[in-house]
């Protein structure tokens, strides 16, 4: 018996044990949806795509050359670092609006939120920096120095 003989043999043994039953969909409540948040840099936007439905639900406009985003845990926003214009946008993800503008430092690149949803940490890269924000009151509440060209930040438990 050749191997590609035995191998089909193999195939036509399995078929039967993986069953040919079709498996149903999962059952949402009709207003549950799902949001991707996707940056665009070359038109300072943010466009956000409907995962259920596959398809794109709008376009935000936000600062300069966007990169970064970053979910909150805690509360329904999304934060896009906007790299020229050194700030984070706020966006209320039910709105689907940016409700306020966080200044940073230079060349921001990256974000990260803490688990409990209180702080944002942003890698600036042009000033070797991670600027702390207080998301509560939406401002940086201290910068910490680094190496040169920071890019990403990332909490640790």
């Amino acid at each position: 018996m050749t191997e590609r003989a035995i191998y089909a043999a193999l195939l036509a043994a399995l078929i039967p044990l993986t069953g040919c039953r079709s498996r149903e969909a999962p059952t949402y409540p009709a207003n549950y949806r799902e949001y991707a948040y996707v940056t665009n840099g070359g038109s300072n936007t943010v466009t956000v795509l409907d995962v259920m439905n596959l398809r794109q639900d709008r376009v935000i406009p936000v600062g300069v050359d966007p990169t970064g985003v970053a979910v909150n845990p805690r509360r329904n926003e999304v934060y896009v670092v906007n790299t020229g214009s050194d700030s984070v946008s706020v966006i209320d993800a039910e709105k689907k609006a940016v409700v306020a503008t966080i200044s940073v430092r230079q060349r921001p690149y990256f974000m990260s939120v803490s688990p409990d949803g209180r702080r944002g940490y942003v890698a600036d890269s042009g000033s070797n920096t991670v600027s702390v924000i207080d998301l509560d009151k939406r401002r940086v509440i201290s910068t910490i120095g680094v190496g040169e060209a920071p890019g990403m930040a990332a909490i640790g438990a």
